[in-house]
């Protein structure tokens, strides 16, 4: 599946809690929603946790350093191995079956 840096956990905590959104009733989902000339094209976004309950049967889970995080199952066959990481520039990320994209 997907790991986060360091600084991505931070970054996604810290706008969590800009915006409100409870740990205990967020949750991340990533997903690639096409591939276009440079790569593949990632979406992020924070949904409420009844979402990914009432569609669990489409969504793979993890959680690290007590974010949950889901990505749907189609985008999972493309994202093991990735690495979501923040600098100065946005959300960046290697996948070692494309290049580099930044969000």
């Amino acid at each position: 599946m997907i790991t986060l840096t360091d600084a991505a956990l931070v970054e996604l905590k810290r706008s969590m809690k800009k915006y409100g959104y409870e740990d205990c009733c967020y949750y991340l989902k990533v997903a690639i929603t096409g591939s276009g000339s440079l790569g593949l094209e990632y979406k992020i976004q924070f949904i409420q946790k009844q979402e990914y309950i009432d569609n669990y049967d489409n969504y793979v889970e993890q959680e690290q350093d007590g974010l949950h995080i889901v990505v749907d199952k189609e985008s999972d066959l493309y994202m093991n191995g990735t690495i979501m990481h923040w600098d100065r520039d946005g959300f960046v990320f290697n996948n070692p079956f494309t290049t580099e994209c930044k969000l």
